[in-house]
């Protein structure tokens, strides 16, 4: 836990600079070096800023969370609660006792005043929280930290990001999402967490039961587009870029536009077909454009194409298909997409997809 413990030190310093950012006004500018310096006010200095605003809470903090001249840092937990006290919504306060639960481990007290950080200002409470569990993660030590967590939402949260950002082993995956218990893993947000987090160790499968969304489980979801509001990468994802924009029809299904100035995704799905013959299956309406402007593929994760052909640019309907083949090995998820294509001499193509499915060659 050395390195959640180190951590107090760095939010310590984060409280010194918030400190320093509104003594001036309570200490005077004259009086206030070692305040921004961190070192302890001298008692005279500190009666007078009582005199000037009795109730207020830098003074107390002033005196109760500093550098010492050693280089050791300072937490009077009484002076620190009786600084909350006088403004329960100070922030100064609230991160000085972040750094005295970072430091004694107390991991109950910790996530109690990170979620009350997260009221008054979201941003400085994900960036802590983040850096926190990360240093928890990584100690390899920090349990109870990561249980206290994964019972909040927005701790569970920012739990789940450090351990997709850190890019954890799948044992340490694992032991974080064995904290989050199913009721909580319902929540969209926590859940699309989670399954990144499994989709990055490659765990495709578990991934894909936790996303859930009916349907085949390892085909394609809504494969009419029905469902567009389904959350990546099992759910459709449509793409604006300089490549060309993929959006909702109104008329139905996807309007996908190709600019033809360069190559890109404009629409994805994460699949977890099994080993076998497939059938990729396309249904569109070509609107207008050159030939060789949108293509649809079906590939491994970090692997070979697996099939691809182009839509055709005659305008009207058509329905085009090719044979998947997943290998046994080296393919336990696949990419469907559709990709606009750089074009010789520019111009683009547009195209009405109104359903792309994959099914086992005898469906």
């Amino acid at each position: 836990m050395h390195r959640v413990r180190a951590l107090a030190c760095s939010v310590l310093l984060v409280v010194l600079a918030c400190f320093a950012s509104v003594a001036p006004r309570l200490l005077g500018p004259a009086r206030l070096q070692s305040a921004e310096l961190g070192r302890p006010v001298p008692q005279a200095t500190l009666r007078q800023a009582l005199w000037i605003e009795p109730l207020g809470w830098a003074p107390l903090l002033a005196s109760g969370a500093y550098i010492s001249a050693s280089g050791e840092e300072v937490l009077d937990p009484a002076r620190i609660a009786a600084a909350i006290r006088r403004d329960p919504r100070a922030l100064a306060p609230r991160l000085a006792a972040i750094a005295l639960a970072a430091r004694a481990q107390d991991a109950a007290t910790l996530a109690h005043h990170l979620a009350i950080l997260h009221r008054l200002d979201s941003a400085t409470a994900d960036r802590l929280a983040g850096q926190i569990a990360a240093a928890a993660i990584q100690s390899g030590e920090g349990e109870s930290i990561l249980s206290a967590f994964a019972a909040d939402d927005a701790l569970a949260a920012a739990l789940l990001k450090a351990l997709d950002q850190e890019g954890m082993d799948p044992a340490t995956a694992d032991r974080v999402l064995a904290a989050l218990s199913p009721a909580r893993l319902r929540a969209p947000g926590l859940r699309a967490g989670a399954v990144a987090v499994l989709v990055r160790q490659r765990a495709f499968a578990r991934a894909r039961r936790l996303w859930g969304g009916g349907g085949d489980a390892a085909g394609v979801y809504s494969p009419d587009f029905a469902d567009l509001s389904a959350p990546p990468p099992f759910g459709w994802q449509m793409v604006a870029s300089p490549a060309g924009v993929a959006e909702r029809a109104p008329e139905g299904g996807v309007s996908v536009i190709g600019y033809g100035r360069s190559d890109g995704v404009l629409l994805a799905q994460l699949l977890t077909l099994p080993p076998g013959a497939h059938r990729l299956d396309a249904r569109y309406a070509s609107l207008r454009g050159a030939e060789g402007g949108l293509a649809v593929a079906v590939r491994c994760v970090d692997g070979p194409a697996l099939a691809r052909f182009a839509l055709s640019a005659s305008p009207g309907p058509h329905r085009d298909g090719a044979a998947v083949a997943v290998p046994a090995q080296g393919c336990a998820a696949q990419t469907l997409t559709v990709e606009a294509k750089a074009l010789d001499g520019g111009g683009g193509q547009s195209a009405r997809i109104t359903g792309l499915s994959v099914a086992g060659a005898g469906a």
